[in-house]
């Protein structure tokens, strides 16, 4: 530590910190806990994969693949086979639109 000339070095006392405290002496807030919830998706809501697929990206074949991988995806999430809704729609622009849902109202098993 530079001192001016004519004045005494100060006295090197040790800082002792309260827990808690920044090293600048500022109380840090506590995080309180954070708990995880039991299911992060809302049950009410429904769970839905969606694509939109241009004409000439798709055949008849693929879409039939690409509607089982959205129906295994939503099975896997843990929907019953009752509870998947697929809907496959094909545009005048020979264009498809492809969504499988799962219906979380829907009774598994029904």
């Amino acid at each position: 530590m530079l001192v001016p000339p004519g004045e005494s070095e100060p006295e090197r006392a040790r800082r002792r910190e309260t827990h808690g405290a920044s090293k600048f002496g500022v109380p840090q807030a506590s995080q309180p806990p954070v708990e995880q919830p039991a299911e992060i998706l809302v049950p009410e809501e429904p769970v839905e994969i969606s694509t939109r697929m241009r004409p000439g990206e798709w055949t008849e074949e693929s879409l039939l693949e690409h509607v089982e991988n959205y129906k295994q995806q939503i099975r896997d999430m843990g929907a019953a086979e009752t509870q998947i809704v697929t809907d496959v729609e094909r545009t005048e622009g020979s264009a498809a639109v492809v969504v499988v849902r799962w219906d979380r109202q829907a009774p598994p098993g029904a």
